[in-house]
């Protein structure tokens, strides 16, 4: 079984890789010229990694006919909702460019192989709380780039589907978190602080952003078996969720951070990392993803963090 990641040293392909390997795929990745390759240290002599940037064309066409890929999943994008308002034109190049990029190499090079393209919630845009939970049928209605962007790719897959055949799975994740997560993603954000003051590196101090907004969470290790699952027995060219169904409240995210500590530890709002909430409520139904694959989330949000908090002790820790 020859598996090609798109993106395979970051956060979620790196989970991926190491899930796929327990089932003996034969794995290849692609990583940027520059990119760390520390996700994938432990297991990088068992991958065939090469450097490529998917925005240009004949690097990837090149991975494309070097692997020849049963199945693709692919994860290369700029993921980042407040970045994609800063850079705007990257983002669209990255995941839109970089997305037609990948399929018209697979459509002259391995067009019997089968495609996940990981798309996000952020497609669906701002939904009314009384209309949750989301499903695949909502409106779609972008409101950042990095939305806008992920939905053009979800077309594009459509699209050489409808025109040549190549079987694109879509996938539209929520909130994806666990071990591993840059420290620019909420969660992991509080995890690095709470580590931090069990090391004792810092004061009892943890600094937030707003803390208003309900968001669904699925564990990276879940999500890595959906992906899995989704792009063997999902249907080509159809959306299908991936979360986990309950809504949290960031505010009880918080008070679930602050009981892996007895110490008395201060809350400080941080002008830095205050952004305007503009989807105040992102929760999801995956009975569609059910219902094709059996799948459904097996890991606690709370065993989520406490992974979380061990990652960065051990990060820290090595670093000191």
């Amino acid at each position: 079984m020859r598996v090609l990641i798109t993106g395979i040293a970051g956060f979620v392909g790196s989970h991926l890789a190491e899930y796929l390997l327990q089932k003996d795929a034969e794995l290849f990745g692609t990583v940027l010229p520059r990119e760390s390759l520390a996700n994938v240290e432990r297991i990088k002599d068992r991958l065939k990694l090469f450097r490529c940037d998917i925005t240009k064309a004949k690097q990837l066409e090149n991975v494309v006919k070097k692997s020849k890929p049963e199945y693709v999943f692919h994860l290369a994008a700029q993921s980042s909702v407040s970045l994609s308002w800063k850079i705007p034109q990257k983002t669209a190049e990255v995941n839109i460019i970089g997305t037609i990029n990948l399929l018209e190499s697979l459509r002259k090079h391995a067009d019997n192989a089968r495609i996940m393209l990981a798309s996000s919630r952020e497609v669906y845009g701002r939904v009314k709380k009384t209309e949750l939970p989301i499903t695949e049928k909502h409106a779609l209605k972008p409101i950042n780039p990095y939305g806008a962007s992920k939905l053009a790719m979800e077309f594009l897959g459509m699209q050489y589907y409808y025109n040549y055949g190549l079987e694109s799975i879509i996938i539209r994740s929520f909130n994806i978190t666990g071990p591993r997560r840059p420290a620019n993603f909420v969660c992991s954000d509080w995890a690095k602080q709470m580590a931090e003051i069990k090391l004792n590196l810092k004061e009892p101090v943890i600094e937030i952003g707003n803390i208003n907004a309900i968001r669904d969470f699925t564990d990276v290790r879940d999500a890595v078996r959906a992906y899995w699952l989704a792009i063997q027995k999902c249907k080509a060219a159809e959306p299908y969720n991936v979360c986990s169904g309950k809504g949290l409240a960031m505010k009880d995210v918080l008070k679930l951070v602050l009981s892996f500590s007895k110490k008395k530890i201060k809350i400080v709002r941080c002008d830095k990392k205050v952004e305007r909430i503009a989807i105040p409520y992102a929760v999801g139904s995956y009975a569609k993803l059910r219902k094709a694959t059996g799948w459904k989330p097996r890991i606690s949000f709370k065993k989520t963090l406490n992974d979380l908090i061990d990652y960065w002790k051990k990060q820290l820790a090595a670093q000191a």
